[in-house]
């Protein structure tokens, strides 16, 4: 349509949040505006592909019951402010990137949405012993030991390589399973 560059699942991303988006990727690479057309076209279509994901994402998680309050927010707010020395230091901060602190709640609700769906689809999830000495095996020389400092290791490698993999495969098949129109 003529306002919408794509939509998801009947969600229409606006040429306008496309633009705006475009506009964040200018500012915080200056060089960039130096660049060819084909190349900003090129990053006109995976800022949008990105914005497709995110939606797709934020669907699945409101469909799986994930919620995110606004107090969940404003402490992530409270705690992305807290690490700057002042309020002036945190707005200088957003206006370079081209953000308003409403952009930045909006970027916060997303982030914590797909933690959410992740954490979601992690829960059933154990790193077995077998999983892990199966890894040692593999990868550590024999006279290593495996000591309980080098198993946790081992087990949190393996659980983000899972979470990786999961989160990818999640975005396939969102994608396989959306209408999306561009």
């Amino acid at each position: 349509g003529k306002n919408g560059v794509a939509t998801v699942n009947g969600v229409v991303i606006t040429k306008a949040h496309l633009d705006s988006e475009y506009h964040k990727f200018e500012l915080q690479n200056p060089d960039f505006a130096k660049k060819g057309t084909k190349i900003q076209s090129n990053v006109r279509k995976s800022l949008l592909n990105g914005l497709i994901d995110q939606e797709l994402i934020n669907q699945e998680a409101i469909k799986e019951g994930i919620k995110v309050t606004d107090n969940q927010i404003d402490e992530s707010v409270k705690a992305t402010k807290a690490e700057y020395k002042s309020d002036s230091d945190f707005n200088e901060a957003l206006n370079k990137v081209g953000m308003s602190e409403d952009d930045l709640q909006l970027q916060l609700r997303n982030s914590l949405l797909a933690q959410g769906l992740l954490s979601k689809l992690m829960e059933d999830y154990k790193v077995s012993d077998s999983d892990i000495n199966k890894y040692y095996k593999k990868n550590y020389p024999s006279k290593e030991k495996l000591t309980t400092k080098l198993k946790s290791e081992i087990e949190e490698k393996l659980y983000l390589e899972k979470k990786q993999e999961l989160n990818s495969n999640l975005l396939t098949r969102l994608k396989k399973q959306a209408k999306i129109i561009y």
